[in-house]
């Protein structure tokens, strides 16, 4: 007799199997993609600094993480910003982001806003540094024009006179 979640079970344990006999043929395996993420992320991180030293940045702080909560109607949900390290130059401050194999940058106008507004418009920098794995800095800055909400008084003017346009055309009429 079967009960509630065997077949869960059976299922989970067949791709089991079924990984360890394909596995050979596999480019790579999990634990390896895993390892070599991080030994890239460690190379990473002693030469970031020393890259960002060398063109002039002193560097303020190293990872931080914004822990923040969102409600929608009356449900809260709980998410965090990543920041890889904040640096100096000059009188200005930048935000700094190291490039990684699983968010690669989009290099367009919509891909860089969703990328990277909330971290400007949270923080209000100079700029925003982005480190490829080529060892190029790339500067993004936002350039926003300020929009204030204002009633348009003009769409009152226009029904005003269309409507005396329309009293001195029923006189004339007549």
């Amino acid at each position: 007799m079967a009960r509630p979640g065997d077949s869960f079970a059976l299922i989970l344990i067949l791709i089991i199997i079924g990984y360890f006999l394909v596995r050979r043929w596999l480019p790579f395996t999990f634990t390896e993609w895993l390892t070599q993420s991080k030994q890239e992320q460690g190379e990473m991180a002693g030469e970031v600094p020393k890259l960002l030293k060398e063109n002039g940045y002193e560097l303020i702080s190293g990872k931080q993480k914004i822990p923040m909560t969102i409600e929608l109607d009356d449900q809260s949900y709980e998410s965090r910003l990543y920041i890889d390290y904040i640096v100096k130059k000059e009188n200005d401050w930048y935000l700094v982001f190291v490039e990684r194999l699983r968010k690669p940058l989009k290099r367009y106008g919509p891909g860089l806003r969703d990328m990277f507004l909330s971290y400007y418009l949270l923080y209000q920098p100079a700029g925003i540094l982005y480190v490829t794995k080529d060892q190029h800095i790339h500067v993004i800055e936002f350039d926003i024009s300020v929009q204030a909400f204002r009633k348009d008084s003009k769409q009152y003017w226009f029904y005003l006179i269309f409507f005396l346009l329309g009293l001195i055309f029923s006189w004339w009429s007549r």
